[in-house]
């Protein structure tokens, strides 16, 4: 039996993000697809004002709603589920799954 996913369940994780601006853009994304559960993970720079400067006043619920962790696995613990994405090349990577499987 099926059960329909609740946007509710869905967590957008942000692992050592670099630029408080991907933050705040993240969180402009999240408001447009319907998310609000922003867990940011190690950030480089917390700059909540850039945070919000990016996130613009629509998203701003989300930017005051993010969960801070300062290490990967307590931030997903409670999770599920996990799919990590990266644009970064190099290192070791783990096998691959296509979202059919």
């Amino acid at each position: 039996m099926e059960h329909p996913i609740s946007s509710d369940h869905i967590h957008i994780v942000l692992h050592r993000p670099r630029f408080p601006e991907n933050i705040g853009s993240a969180a402009r994304a999240m408001r447009n697809m319907g998310l609000r559960r922003l867990v940011v993970v190690d950030p480089e720079n917390f700059d909540l004002e850039k945070i919000r400067r990016l996130a613009t006043h629509k998203a701003a619920d989300i930017v005051d709603g993010i969960e801070r962790h300062e290490n990967l696995t307590p931030a997903v613990s409670t999770m599920n589920y996990v799919v990590g994405t990266t644009a970064r090349l190099g290192g070791e990577r783990q096998a691959i799954q296509k979202p059919a499987d």
